[in-house]
């Protein structure tokens, strides 16, 4: 076989530039045909050809009975593991859809040029639902952004956005719902203890998870902890399996209910 269909330029294997609608998007249009290099290799060789030191910077993938090459030149001593492990090479039409990108690449083929830059890039997670801070030049994709989070994160099921509006009473964020069932519901793992709440109720921030293990690392059995905002008891029911006597309240009424049924629900 001629050494030249061993070449191969640099694949381009971001996701076409999209001008469809933004909600629902057409999903259809994000699909990209690449023609590559494909080595032909016996099932039982293609574990040794993928973990191979030789050949592994060089693949993209494999199906069946090829393993697809991405560079544009073969080094010599992987061409020739090839050779020997391998019946040949032969041409691969290498097919890409929306289940390929991430949520990152897609936004940056359906936003305008001058969005790209700042895009949201991730959100925190509470139990099955995602939450995001847009800011005001984002509102109008706030839809597709959503839709794109909930595809790509299997475990979430909700996706909204903060709104400026915190309750002045009891400090939790307004939001609405972008993506998704709008099931406030969760239920949280953190210090090894279970959290039951109405995050649309309740003051929680996931970002303060080390705060709350390093207040619950600071204190010791039989020392007592006094926590007069216990919120839903990210600080106290950790401290209490730990052997501390603790005292706790909250002024929110539903953040006081989802304390009693989390110290119940971790006794």
């Amino acid at each position: 076989m001629s050494r030249q269909l061993y070449s191969r330029s640099h694949l381009d294997t971001t996701p076409p530039k999209y001008n469809g609608p933004l909600h629902p998007l057409d999903k259809a249009v994000f699909q990209k045909s690449i023609p590559v290099l494909a080595a032909r290799v016996p099932a039982s060789q293609i574990a040794l050809i993928l973990h191979s030191e030789v050949t592994r910077k060089y693949l993209i993938d494999w199906y069946f009975w090829a393993c697809l090459i991405k560079v544009a030149q073969l080094s010599q001593e992987s061409l020739e593991l090839l050779e020997s492990k391998g019946n040949g090479f032969t041409e691969y039409n290498l097919v890409l859809d929306y289940d390929y990108w991430t949520a990152s690449e897609l936004l940056q083929a359906i936003l305008p040029e001058e969005l790209r830059e700042g895009a949201p890039v991730g959100f925190a997670a509470t139990g099955h639902i995602a939450h995001v801070n847009l800011n005001d030049d984002y509102l109008s994709y706030k839809k597709t952004i959503g839709q794109l989070f909930l595809d790509k994160n299997k475990t979430i099921r909700t996706v909204v956005n903060k709104l400026d509006n915190i309750d002045t009473q009891f400090r939790f964020f307004q939001m609405e719902v972008i993506a998704g069932e709008p099931d406030f519901i969760v239920e949280h793992h953190e210090s090894d203890c279970r959290f039951t709440f109405d995050f649309s109720r309740v003051y929680w921030n996931s970002r303060l998870h080390t705060e709350h293990d390093r207040i619950v690392q600071s204190v010791h059995p039989g020392e007592v902890l006094v926590d007069v905002f216990a919120g839903v008891g990210p600080f106290a029911i950790p401290a209490g399996k730990k052997g501390c006597a603790v005292m706790a309240n909250d002024l929110n009424p539903a953040s006081y209910m989802y304390l009693c049924q989390n110290i119940k629900d971790n006794e």
